[in-house]
Formats: C-alpha cells, sequence, structure tokens
C-alpha cells in the first residue's frame, strides 16, 4: 500500500484504533482530564483495539 501501511488489514486495525478513540473523545470530548479517559468504559476499546493492533503490526 505505501511505506507506512504495509496492507488492507493493517489500515483497517489502525482505522479501529482511530475510531476508538473518536468515540472517546465524543463522549469526553477533548479536555477531560487523564483520570476522566482512563476510567471510561470506552478507554477499554482504545486500550484493546490498540493491543491488537500492536500484534498485526509486529507481525
Amino acid at each position: 500500500m505505501n511505506k507506512f501501511v504495509k496492507d488492507e488489514r493493517e489500515l483497517t486495525s489502525i482505522m479501529k484504533v482511530i475510531k476508538a478513540l473518536e468515540n472517546l473523545f465524543e463522549l469526553l470530548g477533548t479536555n477531560a482530564s487523564d483520570a476522566d479517559y482512563i476510567s471510561s468504559s470506552a478507554w477499554l476499546d482504545v486500550v484493546g483495539t490498540a493491543r491488537d493492533t500492536l500484534k498485526i503490526l509486529i507481525h
């Protein structure tokens, strides 16, 4: 695809992380404290999608 994204699988995975972050910001806004973000249930989706993406990117 290009030198940063190897294939469609990587791109899709990265987009899931972006969507999870967008959902978090829609829920709490962009001026919430770190504590508010990480205590939100939406944060679990950010962490989960990022973890899944990392597994894809390193293999």
